[in-house]
């Protein structure tokens, strides 16, 4: 988790996390950050739909790919 994100979690929680929970924050953010930033766009139909009318194989790749985003 970026620190100043964990530094927002410790704010508003009014607590410091050691090291193992700080580190599943940071996971969960990482997952969250991957499904906002690259899962919902790599399978939005509009970019899909731009993407397969440039390349239908890059579009069959991405399809094939996102899951591990999601």
């Amino acid at each position: 988790m970026p620190q100043f994100d964990l530094a927002a979690l410790e704010n508003v929680t009014g607590r410091k996390l050691s090291e193992s929970p700080a580190r599943e924050a940071f996971e969960v953010q990482r997952q969250a950050s991957r499904w906002t930033y690259l899962g919902s766009g790599m399978t939005h139909t509009n970019f899909l739909a731009t993407l397969g009318a440039i390349s239908p194989a890059g579009r069959r790749k991405v399809e094939g790919v996102a899951p591990a985003f999601c």
